[in-house]
């Protein structure tokens, strides 16, 4: 028997092509994109918004999300155009997900992506006072010079100092 002739057509998998992270905190003024790979920190304070595009080599069909926290999660994922995915949530906890591409003319899907995103814990701000030249005994009229240091390791707005002035009875030994 003789079978005509076979057509072979290749067809990709699809794959991530580009991926592009943007976060905006809500004391940053202007959105910061963010690489990929290298030495890139990944990691966000609480409150981040997060927005991830995915690219893929194909058309899509879908992306398909699977979390191991509780966001982002696949109602978060929105199609921008037959190749283009974007992922946005609000960073409350490290994220960890994976995305599969599902190719709209095969139904090929890709190998998974893991994706981890850490979350960057805020330290309280520490202040240190202290005082110099002051000997055991003071009177009513002296001055107390007072040095007031505060850090933070995100920046502090402001720094305020409250006094209370106590008369002591003067009754009183």
């Amino acid at each position: 028997d003789e079978v005509g002739p076979i057509a072979v057509i290749p067809v990709d998998r699809p794959r991530i092509v580009g991926l592009e992270l943007v976060s905006q905190h809500p004391r940053d003024t202007a959105p910061i994109k963010h690489e990929f790979g290298g030495d890139s920190d990944l990691n966000f304070l609480v409150h981040t918004r997060l927005a991830l595009t995915v690219a893929s080599n194909v058309p899509l069909k879908e992306v398909r999300l699977t979390a191991d926290s509780p966001r982002p999660s696949p109602a978060d994922v929105r199609r921008v155009d037959a190749t283009h995915y974007l992922v946005q949530w609000v960073q409350n906890g490290p994220a960890r997900f994976e995305l599969a591409l599902v190719a709209a003319d095969t139904g090929l899907v890709s190998v998974p992506a893991a994706m981890s995103i850490g979350l960057k814990v805020d330290q309280p701000p520490r202040v240190t006072m202290t005082y110099a030249g002051v000997h055991p005994r003071i009177t009513a009229s002296a001055r107390i010079p007072l040095t007031i240091e505060a850090r933070d390791d995100f920046g502090i707005k402001s720094l305020a100092l409250a006094v209370k002035d106590e008369t002591t009875d003067p009754m009183e030994p």
